[in-house]
């Protein structure tokens, strides 16, 4: 889940990290009754937004005014921009970038810091000779002053404690909100300290049973302020904590990984067909994960037949088939369908599906086959 900005800058606050003060603002009107000279800044979870014409300065309110006026309503990305950002204009000595990003590999999070930040951090990192700074952060271990020392050096900083103080703070959203990226560009030396002057979030959808509060409370402050309102499948999805890709065909997918998830699109586009979803089950899914993912892909009202291509590895076959029965049972409405099982417990998964009339291939040809027939005759 990618958190809108206010959003963000709100969790950098509660850990003692400056942000500019600022205030929503949801019409031309509630402009006036800020102060000036301020930037305005459209509430979408997109990047990008100041190249986008999305950012935008206004010394007074007249000047207020018009950038709310350009940008309220307007769409960034496929959302309705809803409300604005209004913050002080802040003085700034210079613009620096750090970041933590959780690395898959270790489960540690990843330390990035590059001493020109801003707009255009990339090519930034490139004028600045490459110089961007890595480091793993043991979790065991957490921030040691050396390090901090290091990439306040490393910053052109001399106050090292008020850069300890952002660090920790972006460590505690990691590891309190199971975040996989917290990230401030630009980081500015302003007022004697550090501040944030923007900011990203995004927190581990697979976590959201551990946050079930804070992450409805994030999603209704979106839903208020994005235009563009969720589908029942993708409301759905984000309830269970399934990967979900809206697409605008007609064939929805369902597969137990997103090699095979990948592999399955492109060959659907290879015989002519158009995706109108994708599901991926992870590695791990149970007989309740997988009936969950057929109630988010029939949710697309677009879906005529769905796919599912499934290799067991860790997970088994026949877990899956007492999913996709349990979903049968539970809707009563025909099935068209097009299964794809082979792997651990592949006989026995086979076999319970046959009990309910519904055949599974072991080649994802013949799955395929079967599922553009599907399409064709619009039956099951």
């Amino acid at each position: 889940m990618r958190l809108l900005e206010f959003q963000a800058k709100a969790f950098l606050a509660e850990q003692g990290i400056a942000i500019p003060r600022g205030s929503l603002v949801t019409s031309v009107d509630s402009v006036d009754s800020q102060p000036f000279p301020a930037l305005l800044k459209a509430q979408v979870p997109v990047g990008s937004r100041g190249k986008a014409g999305a950012v935008r300065p206004a010394r007074d309110v007249r000047e207020g005014r018009a950038a709310a006026g350009g940008m309220l309503g307007s769409v960034l990305g496929g959302f309705g921009v809803g409300a604005l950002l209004c913050e002080d204009a802040v003085e700034h000595v210079s613009e620096m970038y750090v970041s933590m990003l959780l690395d898959q590999a270790s489960g540690w999070p990843l330390l990035i810091a590059c001493p020109e930040g801003g707009m255009e951090v990339e090519e930034s990192a490139m004028r600045a000779g490459g110089r961007v700074l890595r480091r793993k952060i043991d979790s065991s271990v957490g921030l040691p002053d050396y390090l901090v020392r290091y990439v306040a050096r490393f910053l052109g900083l001399g106050r090292v404690q008020s850069l300890r103080q952002v660090l920790d703070g972006m460590k505690e959203i990691m590891d309190k909100c199971d975040a996989t990226l917290v990230e401030i560009n630009p980081l500015v030396q302003a007022g004697g300290g550090l501040a944030a002057l923007d900011a990203k979030i995004v927190l581990d959808d697979k976590a959201r049973f551990r946050h079930a509060d804070l992450f409805a409370r994030l999603e209704a402050e979106q839903e208020r302020y994005l235009l563009r309102a969720r589908t029942k499948a993708e409301a759905l999805a984000a309830k269970y904590g399934i990967t979900f890709v809206p697409m605008n065909g007609e064939l929805a997918v369902i597969s137990d990984g997103a090699g095979t998830g990948m592999l399955t699109l492109d060959l659907i586009g290879d015989l002519g067909l158009r995706a109108a979803n994708f599901c991926e089950l992870g590695g791990l899914a149970n007989a309740e994960t997988m009936t969950r993912a057929m109630e988010v892909a029939f949710a697309d009202p677009q879906v005529r037949v769905l796919l599912v291509t499934l290799i067991g590895g860790l997970t088994r076959m026949d877990d899956m088939a007492e999913g996709i029965v349990a979903y049968k049972k539970k809707t009563d409405i025909p099935m068209p369908i097009a299964i794809r099982m082979c792997g651990t417990q592949e006989e026995e998964g086979r076999a319970i599906l046959g009990r309910e009339g519904l055949d599974a291939s072991t080649d994802l040809g013949s799955s395929l086959e079967r599922a553009a027939a599907l399409v064709g005759s619009g039956r099951p």
